[in-house]
This record gives C-alpha cells, sequence and structure tokens, in this order.
C-alpha cells in the first residue's frame, strides 16, 4: 500500500469519524431537548395541579366555615328554645311542682358545676339544683329525652353525691329529668330508676309520676 493510499485511508477515517461524533452530538442534543421539555411539561402539571389543590382546599374551608356557621346557628336556636323552655315553663312551676309532692324548696340554682375533690376536675354540671334543709334534686333538662340522657343523669348523680357542694351536704338527693319532648320510653324507665320526670303537657309542665311513686334518695354526707 502506498503512502498516499494509508493517508486517504486516515482522512476517510477521520472523517467518518467526525460524522459519528456529529450524529451523537445530534442525537445527544436532542435527548437533552426531549428532556428538557418533558421536564417543563412536568412542572407546568405541577404548577397546574398545585393551584387546583389550592382552589379544591379553598373550597372546602368555605364549605367547612359554611357548614359550621350553619351548625352554629342551629345549636343557638336550640339552646334559645331550651332557654326559653326552662325560664318560661319549667323554672316557676318547680317550687309548686314539688310543693304537691311534699318537698319545699327554698332555693334554686342554675348550671352548678361539680369538681372533683381529689383532682378539682370537673365532673359533671347540673342544670338545675334545688335545695331545701332535707332534700336536694338535681334536675336534667333536655330538648328531647332518651334513655340514654336518663343513664347519664343517674351517672351524675353518683358524681354530686360523691363530691357534693356545701349547700346540699347532709341532704337525701333526688334526681329528675325534664324534656321537651320524651322518645320512647324514657319516662318509664326514669321512672323505674326512681326518678322525678317532668313532661311538657299543653302550655304547662308537669311533674308525670302517679302518686304511688316512691323516688330513690342517695343520702349525702354532711
Amino acid at each position: 500500500m502506498t503512502y498516499e493510499k494509508i493517508l486517504k485511508l486516515f482522512e476517510e477515517t477521520d472523517k467518518r469519524r467526525k460524522e459519528s461524533d456529529k450524529r451523537i452530538e445530534e442525537s445527544n442534543r436532542r435527548f437533552d431537548e426531549r428532556l428538557r421539555k418533558e421536564a417543563e411539561e412536568r412542572e407546568k402539571r405541577e404548577i397546574i395541579l398545585e393551584e387546583r389543590l389550592r382552589k379544591e382546599t379553598a373550597e372546602r374551608e368555605k364549605e367547612r366555615l359554611k357548614s359550621k356557621k350553619e351548625f352554629d346557628k342551629k345549636i343557638g336556636n336550640l339552646t334559645g328554645v331550651l332557654g326559653n323552655f326552662v325560664e318560661g315553663m319549667i323554672e316557676p312551676k318547680l317550687l309548686e311542682m314539688f310543693h304537691e309532692r311534699g318537698i319545699y324548696i327554698t332555693e334554686i340554682m342554675k348550671n352548678v358545676q361539680i369538681h372533683n375533690k381529689e383532682t378539682l376536675q370537673k365532673e359533671a354540671e347540673i342544670d338545675l339544683l334545688l335545695v331545701n334543709d332535707i332534700y336536694s334534686v338535681a334536675v336534667e333538662i333536655k330538648t328531647t329525652l332518651t334513655s340514654e340522657h336518663v343513664k347519664e343523669h343517674l351517672v351524675r348523680l353518683d358524681r354530686l353525691k360523691n363530691n357534693p357542694i356545701r349547700s346540699i351536704k347532709g341532704t337525701n338527693l333526688l334526681g329528675a329529668v325534664a324534656g321537651m319532648r320524651v322518645e320512647g320510653n324514657a319516662d318509664i324507665f326514669a321512672v323505674k330508676k326512681g326518678l322525678y320526670v317532668l313532661k311538657q303537657k299543653g302550655e304547662i309542665v308537669e311533674i308525670s309520676n302517679d302518686k304511688s311513686f316512691r323516688h330513690k334518695e342517695w343520702k349525702v354526707n354532711g
């Protein structure tokens, strides 16, 4: 092989190498361009997704606040109705109703909080607490009285007996439940447990227990 042929062979080899390098460079450029576009598309999708999530979160929060406002309004209305029931129908008749049962009330207290004498933690709250020298009566009032409410009040009476406030020490504690409406046999259940039942009858409230009823007493130590 002559020198000229060898030289030409090197030239062709170098040319093919350069062409190969150029193709590789172009391939790399296209690959980088594709990666760049994919990254841009991914970033756009993430931005769109974040914006969608932000809007959805804002809408959910808006709905939550709206629901809370409506719920608070309903609770407010319910509290108002219950308050009117207590102040307008129950309280004015309490002395008379229990007087007819031989229990002569001298003091009525509202929303009495009971705290554990050892831990000082709140144990319960009594809607109305009626007191004289012999008896004290803890009254629980509900818009709709259920058997579960009766059970809860029995627990409340035990807690009051074990953690008495000063004004009921040395008395015989009695229990009473009242409801604008009574669900199921809640009143019958309450009577069986020795509680007085105050029920709305037309425009008045009365003790529905018959005359043969014998109340349960929780003796409160002095």
